[in-house]
């Protein structure tokens, strides 16, 4: 199966030669296995500003993938999560001013194929479309998957995807303005167009009609086209790449396809450049022709003859020039010719030209006068002689080792033996004896320590010198190796391995970039696998100090905040991703000291929300002020519309410390007199007297509190850090934390969710900069972590739903962070 791949890439509508920093076809290096996959393709959406970005970050993509080990998928995923590790560094490493606002639909999407199979990797909302020769379309990723952009948290949300590929069958990856363009129908007609060459020409049309920014990856699987006579190589079956070449204009020459990364990159512009399978038949054999030589006739020597030298005494020889061969006698025969015409050798004809003969030459001297030249053999015959030089050849004795030295080695052993002398058997050799010097134990003691100490000090200075860089070496080398197992395995204990061993190489070398940058890594992991999550904060407003704590309503579209430094309640609009505000001037709602009705506003307590219902239909901001009044504000209306009631009841100043709602219900936490209130409308108006939600003596040491929720059971979060769970007055039993990964919990803030099934209850605990999430059983499900230590400063805590977003009020600031799509329950 061939395929037919083609980069485009358009700038208002015109289509750009350069090549798109976007995008990139690759095909596998050398070494690669082979069940890497045949071709690689990589397009990243960052936007038109970022284009340097997509450049770095799919070239990350590609190196990744083709440098890690195992199958396809496994592949897959380690490129996509290097890419989006990358993205999010540039992003924290870059400062807000100079850094170019990245898109929401930021995404990456890899494609392999390996033979007829399609293998998809994406990271964020991409733009796939599959076609199928039976007409069956195939969109990647589905939107029922949640979607997370790249590069807006660690781990990604990586979407792996697979389909089978048949000749027929045509791939669209493209960037959100390139697949927004036209319709879905009308890019199913598009790639269903058998001829590549016109699908490609109907998409520049419609680029260039609608003015169109952006990158697209065309790839269209063909059919085989197997040469007559030839059968189809085992390359082309199995579906590689290929360009074919031109073929030489010598018919004695053959060629060979060769593997290119992507058609663009070799083909003229001005035509669509191809990408397919294909094989050259053989030349026909040319039976290779040697040239003939023809011997050369001559009628008469073209020089004079010189005079005959008597022969040599031994046979003549005839002389030999270098180089040639002699010419055999037959050769040499004189041809008859008429009288006064010689045969030219290079005359070239049937007919001789005529030459003129030359002069006679002059008369021969007494010694050639017998010499007859009309016969061959009285003609002179000349001999070289070449000396022959004969070396004498030396012949060398032939000397036996064995024979040689064996006796003169014999004699000398004899004569160190002890016994008789060979040659004087009467003589007796006598040994004589040597008597041992005395010892010296003080002295030999001595030597021998002093040796010892010199050998320890030596060892210890090397050791000390050198050691401990090598044994940080060592073990950072085996820290690597276990960085890769753990890599490859993704399990606890190896990632814990490669903890312990980077903390051992900083113990002996603290400067160690390379196993700091192990331990950070092993820590994340360890951190994922026991499901905390390291979340991606943005700051999107600027808060000075506070002496108390603030609080924080997240209501739809906008943030409502009550300082307590200014006694003010302020409005912030937010966008539609929700992390950024859409103006950056906020809207003042109530202050103190500001005239409602008639009367002044005090200081401001708490604010709450009430949900739309029969009396407020889009909802309402509900403030209490510490003199017993409560403003409410309906946003429909804006802050001309506050409306100001007085509550009934005994409420001491500064006795009232929290506020809360459910339904149409409003609560009030009188710490004074250690009680909870209920407030019931009556007609819209909350002036009838409460009634107590605990019974006497039943009531918990509300003096403690830190933060009070309601979803039909009332949530309390106490100083000491325990939740505790009430329905209808009494203590809910049923309730427990459970499963938390460690007992050293301290939680500071609680916010529930008001889903009283489904909701989870998100506990800030300051002391481990940690944010724990429990059900709404108390059972564990995750944790978060932050980098830069904004927890430390926590102050408040809300998760809005519609996007699902967390807000928090920490370090002086208000920062938002998408939740990440795995811990949706």
């Amino acid at each position: 199966m061939r395929r037919y791949s083609e980069i485009l890439r358009f700038h208002e509508g015109t289509r750009v030669q350069a090549s798109a920093p976007e995008a990139t076809s690759e095909t596998p290096p050398a070494g690669t296995p082979p069940d890497a996959g045949e071709q690689f393709i990589v397009l990243v959406d960052l936007g038109p500003a970022l284009a340097h970005r997509s450049r770095e970050t799919r070239t990350i993509a590609a190196r990744t993938f083709w440098k890690s080990d195992g199958g396809v998928v496994a592949r897959l995923r380690r490129a996509l999560v290097e890419a989006n590790r990358y993205v999010l560094q540039e992003s924290d490493r870059t400062p807000p001013t100079q850094m170019a606002p990245q898109p929401e639909s930021a995404n990456i999407t890899c494609a392999v194929f390996s033979g007829e199979e399609l293998f998809l990797g994406q990271v964020g909302p991409g733009n796939v479309l599959l076609y199928h020769p039976e007409g069956r379309v195939e969109l990647f990723p589905s939107a029922a998957l949640p979607m997370l952009p790249l590069g807006a948290a660690l781990p990604p949300a990586i979407h792996v995807g697979y389909a089978p590929v048949a000749p027929g069958s045509a791939l669209l990856i493209a960037t959100a303005s390139v697949a927004e363009a036209q319709a879905r129908s009308l890019w199913v007609e598009t790639l269903a167009v058998g001829q590549p060459e016109q699908s490609i020409e109907q998409v520049l049309r419609s680029m260039r009609e609608n003015h169109v920014t952006g990158c697209a990856v065309v790839v269209h699987c063909l059919p085989e086209l197997p040469a007559p006579g030839a059968a189809v190589s085992g390359a082309a079956a199995s579906g590689e790449t290929y360009l074919p070449q031109k073929p030489f204009s010598h018919s004695g020459h053959t060629f060979k396809p060769s593997i290119v990364a992507h058609a663009a990159d070799l083909a003229p512009t001005s035509f669509p450049s191809r990408v397919e399978t294909t094989s050259a038949p053989p030349p026909p054999a040319i039976p290779e022709q040697r040239p003939v030589s023809a011997p050369t006739h001559f009628t008469e020597p073209l020089v004079p003859v010189p005079p005959p030298v008597p022969p040599p005494a031994a046979s003549p020889k005839r002389l030999t020039l270098l180089g040639r061969k002699p010419a055999s006698r037959s050769a040499l025969e004189p041809v008859k010719a008429p009288a006064g015409v010689i045969t030219s050798p290079a005359a070239v004809g049937p007919v001789a030209e005529p030459v003129e003969t030359p002069a006679a030459p002059p008369p021969l001297p007494e010694e050639f006068a017998d010499f007859d030249e009309s016969t061959p053999e009285a003609r002179p015959r000349f001999t070289l002689r070449i000396p022959r030089v004969v070396l004498p050849r030396l012949k060398l004795p032939q000397i036996s080792l064995r024979g040689t030295f064996g006796p003169l080695v014999k004699a000398f052993g004899q004569a160190l033996m002890p016994g008789r002398a060979p040659g004087k058997p009467s003589s007796k050799r006598v040994r004589a004896l040597r008597v041992p010097p005395k010892e010296n134990a003080l002295l030999l003691g001595s030597v021998v320590l002093g040796f010892l100490l010199i050998i320890t000090f030596l060892t210890l200075t090397t050791y000390f010198r050198f050691g401990g860089a090598s044994r940080a070496a060592a073990l950072l080398e085996t820290a690597e190796t276990a960085w890769r197992d753990a890599y490859a395995s993704q399990a606890q204990e190896d990632w814990q391995r490669t903890l312990t061993l980077a903390e051992q190489v900083l113990a002996l070398d603290a400067r160690n970039e390379r196993a700091k940058t192990l331990r950070d890594e092993a820590q994340l992991n360890l951190d994922v696998l026991e499901n905390a999550a390291v979340l991606a904060v943005t700051q999107i407003a600027e808060l000075g100090v506070s002496p108390a704590p603030r609080r924080m309503l997240i209501t739809r579209s906008w943030i409502y905040l009550l300082n307590p430094v200014t006694d003010e309640v302020l409005g912030m609009p937010l966008a539609e991703d929700g992390l950024r505000l859409s103006s950056a001037a906020p809207t003042s709602i109530l202050r103190r000291g500001q005239l409602v009705g008639g009367n002044s506003v005090e200081h401001l307590v708490d604010i709450a929300w009430m949900t739309p219902g029969t009396g407020y239909p889009d909802g309402a901001v509900f403030i209490y002020s510490d003199d017993g009044a409560l403003y409410i504000y309906e946003p429909a209306l804006g802050p001309g519309g506050i409306t100001r009631q007085r509550l009934e009841g005994e409420h001491a100043s500064r006795a009232v410390t929290m506020m809360a709602t459910y339904g149409d219900q409003l609560y009030l936490l009188d710490r004074q007199q250690g009680q909870l209130f209920r407030y019931a409308p009556i007609n819209g108006l909350y002036s009838s007297p409460p009634r107590p939600y605990f019974s006497p003596g039943n009531a918990p040491q509300l003096q403690t509190a830190l933060n009070l929720n309601l979803d039909g059971r009332l949530y309390l979060l106490l100083g000491d850090g325990s939740v505790r769970t009430y329905f209808a007055g009494a203590e809910d039993l049923s309730f427990s934390m459970r499963g938390v990964p460690d007992t050293d919990l301290y939680p500071s803030v609680m916010y529930v969710e008001p889903d009283p099934d489904a909701g989870q209850i998100f506990l800030g605990d300051r002391q481990n900069e940690r944010i724990v999430v429990l059900d709404k059983r108390g059972n564990y499900l995750h944790q978060f972590r932050v980098r830069e230590g904004q927890l430390r400063q926590l102050e408040a805590l809300v998760v809005a739903q519609e996007p699902r977003v967390l807000y928090m009020i920490a370090a002086n600031g208000i920062y938002a962070a998408a939740l990440p799509e795995f811990v949706r329950r």
